[in-house]
Parts: structure tokens; sequence; C-alpha cells
């Protein structure tokens, strides 16, 4: 389960930096360790990002995975929804969101990557389509039961 005290505190202060914006940033925390996801506009922005997080008391560790990418009007928007998507897997208590990636442009969707189970792979296709600015999700998660079940 997430820290979801320290996740805030982490949002808060991201929100409170002018370099940094905060609706870009999805933030997991487990025991310390704190997991920063989404897009951002430069490598300033994500020094800042990371920078910012470091100040929070009880951060031990951070793994730094926001991806850098110019950002204009319409890429704004996507990474906002990236961001978006991704803060509400991560609050979701029956999934696992480490595993999942999200890709988002004009109000479509991508979730990649593996999960446990097909009903996880369902539940985060729900979860993506109740976040505001998401009109389609194209579901390309791979369950790693149905894998490993493969396996002679």
């Amino acid at each position: 389960m997430s820290d979801h005290p320290l996740e805030q505190e982490i949002m808060q202060a991201l929100a409170r930096n002018p370099r940094v914006h905060a609706e870009e940033v999805a933030v997991q925390a487990l025991d310390g360790e704190v997991l920063l996801r989404g897009t951002v506009g430069g490598l300033a922005q994500r020094a800042e990002a990371e920078r910012t997080t470091r100040g929070v008391p009880g951060v031990l560790r951070i793994d730094d995975q926001l991806q850098v990418r110019p950002l204009g009007f319409d890429g704004r928007a996507d990474a906002e929804t990236k961001a978006a998507v991704l803060a509400a897997l991560i609050d979701d208590p029956e999934l696992q969101a480490a595993g999942i990636d999200v890709k988002a442009k004009e109000g479509d969707v991508t979730l990649s990557g593996l999960v446990e189970l097909p009903s996880e792979r369902d539940r985060a296709e729900r979860v993506a389509l109740c976040v505001g600015g998401v009109e389609h999700v194209r579901n390309q998660l791979e369950v790693l039961a149905a894998a490993s079940a493969e396996d002679p």
C-alpha cells in the first residue's frame, strides 16, 4: 500500500514551486521511497521536481522516472492527462500501478506494461476511463499470470 500522507505532502510542495507544473507529475510513495512519473517540459523542471521532493520530510529515496519533452499547449494538456491517469491508478487500492505505463494524446490514453491478473487489467482500464479528459482507452496491458501459465 502506498503512503498517501507523504504523497500529498510531496504534491503540495510541488504545487508551491512555481518552476514545477505539479499537475504533470504523479507521485507514489512507499516507506519513504518515492516514484515520480509523468512528463515535464524540460531538464530544469525535472531537476526542480526532484529537488522539491527531496526536501519533503520522510523522503528517503527518489526514483525519478519523469520524461522530458518540450511541451506546447497540446503537449501540456496531454501531460496533465497522463499524470491524472497515473495518479488515479496509483490511488486505486486494487492495483499495483508501478508496472503500468501511460501515454496520452488528445484524449486517447494507452495503457501498457504488466499486471498480475486479468481483473487488474480490466480495472486499470475502468479507472483510466473515469479520469477527466480521457475519451478512449487502448488497453495494451499484458497479464503476468497468463504469461506464466503458458510456460511449460
